[in-house]
């Protein structure tokens, strides 16, 4: 269920890729790259966590819950600011993902006795993902300012943009290391 799971969400990340691409919607283009970091999140923060309430994982359950909780909790918030308010900005995130990881690592390290090896290299890959999204986010807010709001907001890079050139490469990389860690953990479940 799980790998059936992934593989829907990885697909729904190449379908939102090419509708991003070929409608001139509020957000603009996404490039590819950004599209599946975009997948990789919505799987890590948002849909498993919840799948493993139901199972017993040890001591990365109550870490994961919380932590997806916290992301639940914060994407409602996010598109209603997005899609109704269009107010958002990146310091938003920013300062979520700060809160997020000193919540994550207080829970993190009063429970890593217990972890086992594949849930250490999940949850450090959470970690890591969460400073990855810290940086995307004031590279976003350094490069795209005060234009993250309005009828006309940008909120995704897009590969055609030249300044989005090395950020684009870093989430190719960041991607290839959470989805393996993601992997790695699933398989060893």
């Amino acid at each position: 269920m799980i790998a059936w799971s992934i593989t829907l969400l990885i697909l729904i990340g190449g379908i939102f890729y090419k509708i991003r691409q070929e409608k001139n919607m509020i957000g603009g283009k996404i490039a590819w790259t950004k599209s599946f970091w975009l997948s990789y999140t919505l799987i890590a923060w948002f849909f498993l966590p919840p799948i493993f309430y139901f199972q017993d994982i040890g001591p990365a359950k109550n870490l994961l819950i919380i932590i997806s909780l916290s992301f639940w909790i914060r994407g409602i918030i996010e598109l209603v600011m997005l899609f109704k308010f269009k107010n958002w900005k990146p310091i938003y995130g920013i300062s979520h993902n700060i809160f997020s990881i000193i919540l994550g690592a207080y829970l993190h390290f009063d429970n890593r006795v217990g972890l086992d090896r594949y849930s250490f290299i999940f949850i450090t890959s959470i970690f890591i993902g969460l400073l990855l999204e810290t940086y995307y986010a004031y590279f976003f807010h350094q490069h795209v300012g005060e234009k993250t709001q309005g009828d006309k907001a940008i909120w995704f890079a897009n590969k055609e943009d030249p300044k989005f050139k090395n950020v684009l490469r870093l989430t190719m990389l960041g991607n290839i290391y959470v989805y393996s860690c993601l992997f790695y953990f699933l398989l060893n479940q």
